[in-house]
C-alpha cells in the first residue's frame, strides 16, 4: 500500500540510537514494502537511497512514524517538511507491528527453512 498523503511529512530528530531487528531501517522498508528502492523517495531528489528515515506527519489523518527510503542529503535534514514521491509505500516504524511481531519472526524462520532445503 503506498502513503496516501504525500505532504507535510518531516524527517523525526532523535531516532539516529534507535535499531531494528532488520539490520538497518532502509532494510526494514524493504522487508515490509516488498520492494527494493533505488532512489530518494523525496519529491525532487533522484540521489541513492542509503538510509531509512523516520518520518512523521502533521496531518491530522496520519497517525504514526513511517519509514522511507531516503539519501544522504535528504537524511540529514532533521525537521524539515517533505513531499514524498507518490510510489512511497506506507511502513510503519513501530516494531510491534513489524519486525518485532511474533508472526513476522515464525515467516522469516519458515523462509529460511524453504531457502536452507533448496541448497
Amino acid at each position: 500500500m503506498t502513503i496516501s498523503v504525500l505532504t507535510n511529512w518531516t524527517h523525526k530528530s532523535g531516532t539516529s540510537e534507535r535499531e531494528c531487528d532488520c539490520g538497518s531501517w532502509l532494510n526494514h522498508y524493504i522487508n515490509f514494502s516488498r520492494t527494493e528502492p533505488l532512489i530518494c523517495s523525496v519529491e525532487g531528489c533522484n540521489k541513492k537511497a542509503e538510509h531509512g528515515m523516520h518520518m512523521i506527519n502533521s496531518d491530522s489523518g496520519v497517525s504514526g512514524e513511517k519509514i522511507i527510503p531516503g539519501c544522504i542529503s535528504c537524511h540529514g535534514k532533521k525537521n524539515t517538511a517533505f513531499i514524498l514521491k507518490k510510489e512511497t509505500k506506507d511502513v510503519s516504524a513501530n516494531k510491534l507491528k513489524t519486525c518485532n511481531n511474533n508472526l513476522y519472526q515464525e515467516q522469516l524462520r519458515n523462509e529460511m527453512k524453504i531457502k536452507m532445503n533448496k541448497q
